[in-house]
């Protein structure tokens, strides 16, 4: 048998017969050496031999034995849920030492010790109730902090959860994010301490409710977990969204940015409205606040001012849950003349408690945003489904109607609270459903119509 020999280029195994390198493409005879023993050896691993022969991969990480996973998911959500409560009680401590017990804020600490206010704050942050006035217009107990302090336990829950979630690699994905979402356990039981510790026993009408705020605890936990694991684990990839669904979600999405976009406007004017108001002291909304104390405080009730702002240009019922301006969802220098005889008003209320000049544009503007973004919200459902037919692209348009109605409910559940005004749940849930609808519809048909002239056009 001859031996086989190697290319002098590149140092590929040929046959002993063959007259070029069927790798490298060099001609043998070009390299030909006298001296066999001179020959230079081939180095490897060559270029050929490394695109023949495949790379080995690393085997898998075997999985957690089921103790072990077990184990290292409850140490995860409890240091996980430990330290986001810490994060929580640090915030509570930095409010009950920034606001002043003359505040809406820091009235809930109000003659208690430093380290009872930063309870009750720290809790506030989840917009847990703690004010019971029980003979006031609504009773039951209210929460008094701004929306915008929910930003707080939730960033930290979901941080703390990216944090944690190394210890339980090697488990399937959907393993590992129901020990991510385990962390609103220890994160609820913490919060539960924290209204235990900070329950007024002595009459006043500040008092954390320990159930709610230990349900709180858990919801913000579920949710703070699942931004930290859908954030950090291949979720999507798991997910198979049948194509159908698919379509519902891509339209009601397109549907939402409209609705996002009005809420956005009748922020900046909320806000603007508001402190322009304060400033003045329109029926005296400041309650005994200083100018600089409400003007600050009220800008941090952004939010609120803008989804009430919002659901009160759509025409909804609205019933003033305090007494002065501060329990409007836009305060005038007479707030007694708002509320009907009934107690309840809508937008149309305000015309004899502000001028003209005032009134009349504002009632234009707040009903012509939320007209024109329905029909607009149902142009975009019908377009980004590609509905091209009146009839079916109408039909996708009034999604519209319960994708809006669900989410301001939600909204001015969110925003509601002891003050700036209690919009009603039912009355929302009805104008934007069937407003949406048809407006949604319409926007679609007009998709539709643009659609046709567009392929007459062409």
């Amino acid at each position: 048998m001859t031996d086989d020999i190697f290319c002098p280029n590149c140092g590929a195994r040929l046959n002993p017969r063959a007259l070029s390198c069927s790798f490298c493409g060099a001609r043998l005879d070009e390299f030909e050496i006298d001296d066999a023993e001179d020959r230079p050896a081939p180095t490897f691993p060559t270029a050929a031999v490394l695109q023949a022969v495949p790379v080995p991969q690393a085997p898998p990480e075997p999985a957690p034995a089921p103790e072990g996973l077990v184990r290292a998911g409850m140490i995860a959500a409890g240091i996980a849920g430990a330290v986001a409560a810490g994060v929580v009680l640090v915030a509570g401590l930095l409010i009950a030492i920034v606001a002043p017990d003359v505040s809406l804020i820091g009235s809930v600490g109000a003659s208690e010790s430093l380290l009872v206010e930063t309870f009750r704050q720290a809790i506030g942050t989840l917009l847990a109730p703690m004010v019971d006035l029980s003979d006031s217009l609504l009773a039951g107990s209210r929460r008094v902090h701004p929306l915008i302090l929910l930003a707080i336990p939730i960033t930290a829950l979901a941080l703390a959860v990216r944090w944690q979630i190394h210890r339980t690699e090697g488990a399937p994905p959907l393993t590992r994010l129901a020990w991510a979402l385990l962390v609103a356990v220890p994160f609820g039981v913490l919060m539960l301490m924290f209204a235990l510790l900070s329950y007024g026993n002595d009459g006043s009408v500040v008092s954390p409710s320990p159930g709610n705020t230990f349900a709180l605890g858990v919801l913000w936990g579920l949710i703070g977990g699942l931004i930290g694991a859908a954030t950090t684990l291949p979720l999507k990839e798991l997910v198979t969204v049948p194509p159908g669904v698919a379509r519902v979600l891509r339209a009601a999405v397109a549907t939402l940015w409209p609705l996002a976009a009005v809420v956005a406007i009748a922020t900046v004017l909320g806000v603007v409205g508001w402190l322009v108001q304060v400033g003045a002291d329109a029926g005296g909304v400041r309650e005994g606040r200083g100018t600089a104390t409400a003007l600050i405080e009220e800008a941090f009730y952004a939010p609120e001012h803008g989804v009430q702002l919002t659901a009160l240009g759509a025409g909804t019922l609205f019933r003033p849950d305090g007494t002065g301006g501060l329990g409007l969802p836009f305060p005038v220098d007479d707030p007694n003349s708002i509320p009907g005889t009934d107690g309840a008003f809508r937008i149309f209320s305000y015309g004899d408690a502000l001028p003209a000049y005032v009134f009349l544009p504002a009632v234009v503007l707040l009903l012509g945003l939320n007209l024109l973004a329905a029909l607009y919200a149902g142009f975009a459902a019908a377009r980004a489904v590609g509905a091209d037919r009146p009839g079916t692209a109408a039909a996708w348009g009034a999604l519209v109607g319960p994708v809006w109605a669900l989410t301001m409910v939600a909204a001015v559940v969110l925003a509601g609270g002891l003050l700036h005004g209690d919009a009603g749940d039912g009355s929302v849930f009805g104008i934007y459903l069937v407003g949406g609808a048809l407006l949604g519809a319409g926007g679609g048909a007009l998709s539709a119509a643009q659609s046709g002239r567009a392929s007459a056009s062409s």
